[in-house]
């Protein structure tokens, strides 16, 4: 052979060539070749990643443009709670909710960390588990979250952290029902992966109070569950991958159906084209006064210009010491008490009294809340706070309570009050 370096070859090794030290050891170099196929399937790049993705950014988008703003400029306060996020007393009559709860995000830099989250381990799971077994888990996972958030607690929450943990939590438990059969090459970067999430969990756990810790907990639980129930036999370790199971398909297209007609419902919500759930009125008797009030709020009494609820007492023993309130899930405020008391800088005028009560709202507003409030003798003043926005949507709820509104003979005529 010519010594010229452009002929120069040099004899490789048993090591480099990634053999084992025997090359004559069939099983070790079986084994060896096996874990290289799975290797390479575990760094297969698929589309489910950008579409899921993609379908989360159309979402946030969507919030974004089309949700209603504040005079501010600001996305809307109730833009989300329109839009269905998770809420305790919306939730128990609108269950779409878990669902679109999943879509919505709470600015920008939520968005990315869930996106992020999303990308990187539905590309694991895609690999492993297959790609119906990952829309499973990102959308069921997510609304089992929401339903263990609700569980905890009734206040608002949004976002696809619970489905990230869905996906997290079938990754480590498809591991570990699989783990001698996985190479050992990727366990050391899911080990620190696994770690490197539980720190962040915890570190945000307890510096964030905005953190939905019951729905992370929920979703990761429901991902090593539902993984468990969809079976053992992995697309990851099938010699030639099949078509997909027709019970499993049909799972993740009714997934996919829940997923799409909950986001038809959240546009409807903030675009404003969708009415606010029925109030359900109840005849209620107070002091001096009879009328129908909402049965689904939440009452307590009005202290330091605020509604503190106070979810067992009778209203009649509410409104007995101090304006007796009412709020609803949207912010909204209703208010029963004496007009000093309702309507601070409303000087009581005796020509407004009639016998029945003045059946027509005076109002203004300020930003963006709007006020209404009715005086209707000495003792009872009715006030009515809420969103501009949303001004119109109570429009039946408020004309049925002044409808049923009756004052009544009353033992105690206030003097000088």
């Amino acid at each position: 052979m010519a010594d010229d370096d452009r002929y120069r070859v040099r004899r490789l090794d048993d090591r480099e060539l990634g053999l084992p030290d025997d090359p004559l050891d069939g099983p070790a170099l079986i084994d060896r070749l096996r874990d290289a196929v799975l290797l390479a399937r575990l760094m297969r790049r698929s589309v489910l990643p950008a579409i899921l993705t993609g379908v989360m950014l159309v979402a946030w988008l969507t919030l974004e443009l089309l949700g209603p703003h504040s005079v501010s400029g600001d996305l809307h306060p109730a833009a989300l709670l329109l839009g269905g996020a998770k809420e305790g007393a919306l939730l128990a009559v609108e269950p779409w909710r878990l669902f679109a709860a999943i879509l919505l995000h709470a600015g920008a830099a939520h968005f990315l960390v869930n996106a992020v989250g999303t990308w990187f381990l539905s590309q694991m799971a895609d690999n492993i588990l297959g790609w119906a077994r990952t829309v499973i888990l990102f959308i069921a996972g997510g609304a089992v979250s929401f339903g263990a958030s609700a569980l905890a607690s009734g206040a608002p929450s949004v976002g696809a952290s619970g489905s990230v943990y869905a996906l997290l939590g079938g990754l480590i438990t498809a591991a570990l029902v699989n783990r001698r059969r996985l190479p050992k090459a990727p366990w050391s970067w899911l080990a620190g992966f696994g770690a490197l999430w539980v720190g962040l969990s915890i570190v945000f756990a307890l510096t964030t109070r905005t953190t939905d810790n019951a729905a992370h907990l929920g979703g990761f639980l429901a991902g090593a569950f539902l993984t468990l129930a969809m079976g053992r036999r992995l697309p990851l370790f099938e010699p030639e991958p099949g078509p997909t199971p027709m019970p499993l398909l049909a799972v993740t297209l009714a997934c996919i159906l829940a997923l799409t007609a909950s986001f038809a419902l959240s546009v409807r919500g903030i675009t404003l084209l969708a009415d606010l759930p029925d109030p359900a009125l109840r005849d209620t008797a107070l002091p001096g006064l009879s009328l129908p009030l909402p049965s689904r709020w939440a009452y307590g009494r009005l202290r330091d210009h605020r509604c503190t609820v106070e979810p067992d007492a009778p209203l009649a023993t509410l409104a007995a010491d101090g304006p007796l309130c009412a709020v609803d899930p949207y912010g909204s405020v209703l208010v029963l008490g004496r007009a000093a008391d309702v309507v601070p800088g409303v000087i009581l005028d005796p020509s407004m009294m009639a016998e029945n009560g003045l059946r027509s709202f005076l109002g203004g507003s300020e930003g963006d809340v709007t006020r209404r409030w009715l005086v209707l003798d000495r003792r009872w003043t009715l006030a009515f706070n809420c969103y501009a926005i949303l001004a119109d949507k109570y429009d039946g709820m408020l004309s049925r309570v002044l409808g049923g509104m009756k004052l009544l003979p009353t033992a105690d005529p206030l003097p000088g009050r």
